[in-house]
């Protein structure tokens, strides 16, 4: 959305009570202002749609075993604990772009410098790439070191305005946030019979592609 630099008079209690506002909630005094305006006029800012989805997200996901950490205007980082040895904790963030071609980014980390733990994870994330490779095709995503990452794009010729709502994007991620992560749970439950786990974790992946009312 373009932004434009326009000189007001505000009173000093006005200008305080907004500042008091923004600190409130994280942003500047300019963005407050913005929100405000655009409340009032009952226009939905792309900050304002975003804050919508992560709501929607965070519902969704409701009392889960993964915990929401930070959100701010356009990521959302959330955790979760694995049952295995050392504690590992895999971290995931969404990061928003709400663009016809690309909605977000979805991040799943291990912050560990342990040999196994990242070399498990490696597994599971190349097992994971090659269960939506080969059911959706052409998936954007990338594997690194403890590390993996994937675009969410709308698989519709319909556009985002026109097809989703900020609460039915929100769900959407929610369900493949939900997916993956006890996928991994199960095959890292399941690492010391490697076939048992493989099947574990295309057993989630498709109940995933079954329920899910449309695939991002």
């Amino acid at each position: 959305m373009k932004k434009n630099v326009y000189s007001l008079v505000l009173s000093e209690e006005v200008v305080d009570a907004v500042d008091r506002l923004a600190y409130q909630n994280g942003t500047n005094r300019s963005a407050m202002i913005n929100r405000i305006l655009a409340e009032y006029v009952s226009y939905t800012t792309p900050a304002m749609h975003r804050e919508q989805i992560f709501g929607s997200l965070l519902s969704a996901l409701g009392e889960e075993s993964i915990k929401h950490i930070k959100t701010s205007d356009s990521f959302s980082v959330l955790a979760s604990s694995i049952s295995y040895k050392y504690n590992p904790t895999v971290r995931y963030s969404v990061e928003l772009h709400l663009k016809e071609d690309c909605l977000g980014i979805f991040k799943a980390s291990m912050r560990t410098q342990n040999a196994a733990l990242i070399a498990v994870m490696a597994d599971f994330c190349l097992l994971w790439h090659r269960l939506e490779e080969g059911t959706l095709g052409g998936v954007s995503d990338k594997i690194e070191a403890a590390k993996y990452s994937r675009a969410f794009v709308l698989r519709t010729d319909r556009t985002l305005g026109g097809m989703l709502s900020a609460e039915g994007v929100g769900e959407l991620i929610a369900a493949y946030i939900r997916a993956f992560d006890t996928a991994i749970k199960e095959y890292f439950r399941l690492i010391y019979s490697p076939s048992l786990a493989q099947r574990a974790v295309e057993n989630v992946y498709m109940r995933y592609i079954r329920s899910a009312s449309h695939i991002i």
